[in-house]
């Protein structure tokens, strides 16, 4: 820190304050002018990490956390060949972590305070080049040990509409949604739903839960445990896939269009037959 001013710096923000540069910029100088891989250096040091704070619960972070990853300034291949729009970037505030090699998530919430960060990678899990990537780490990366469990996704951007709210797993699966004008969409993280997220939904004003979780045997689960605990507080309906797609990514505009056209109930109601 400097005594003069008070003011307190770790070696990234100190270089980015003495030459004029964000800290994506003094990230890369650092790297460049040490022959040494700042990025990864941060994440191990208990004194200097990613965000120039320890993550404290609660505790919302600072907007310059978006800068190490040039969070809404560039985008990527892997999302812009899966049909995302660079506009999504920018209004969600994607980055791109180099060293980790993953898409940056931000989440904000409700007021828009950045809560945590997350990391999607851009391989598949199936793919065979995955474990030589990213090892045993899971498709979506927890920074700084953010419990994301606690949260929904974009809260920042959801909005309740026509008294329903559209639940689906992936924080990508909302972003779908949401440059399509489902703007009451939110993601639960996984299709395991936590307690405190099903304490929260019940606060919600809406009358009505969609259920678009993905369309496999754990989506299935994720949308019996949601009715399990939330059936007595609200009505439900789910979407129906198109032979063959998973999740809404998969999902063209006309199609997903067509799925909230035509919701069945849930759990579907089977009438038998008496002759």
């Amino acid at each position: 820190g400097c005594f003069a001013c008070g003011q307190t710096f770790n070696l990234v923000q100190l270089v980015s304050h003495c030459r004029n540069c964000s800290l994506s910029e003094s990230i890369e100088w650092l790297s460049s002018f040490l022959n040494r891989d700042f990025r990864k250096v941060a994440e191990k040091s208990d004194k200097f990490l990613l965000y120039g704070e320890s993550f404290e619960k609660d505790k919302p972070l600072p907007m310059t956390s978006l800068a190490p990853f040039r969070s809404g300034q560039i985008s990527h291949p892997y999302l812009l060949k899966r049909g995302f729009w660079q506009q999504d970037f920018i209004d969600f505030k994607l980055g791109r972590d180099s060293v980790k090699k993953r898409i940056t998530i931000p989440f904000f919430d409700s007021n828009g305070n950045i809560v945590g960060f997350s990391g999607r990678a851009v391989l598949n899990t199936s793919d065979l080049n995955y474990e030589a990537t990213y090892g045993n780490e899971p498709k979506y990366f927890i920074y700084d040990h953010f419990n994301a469990k606690e949260y929904f996704y974009p809260l920042d951007k959801f909005a309740v509409k026509d008294d329903t709210v559209i639940l689906v797993e992936g924080l990508l699966d909302a972003v779908w949604l949401h440059k399509f004008g489902f703007t009451n969409t939110l993601s639960i993280i996984s299709a395991e739903v936590s307690k405190e997220q099903i304490r929260k939904l019940k606060l919600l004003n809406a009358k009505t839960i969609i259920l678009c979780l993905d369309n496999d045997n754990a989506g299935e689960k994720g949308c019996q445990k949601l009715y399990k605990f939330l059936r007595s507080d609200f009505n439900f309906k789910r979407v129906v896939f198109p032979s063959g797609k998973k999740d809404v990514q998969d999902c063209s505009r006309d199609e997903i269009l067509s799925m909230f056209e035509n919701l069945e109930d849930y759990p579907k109601r089977v009438f038998k037959k008496y002759e």
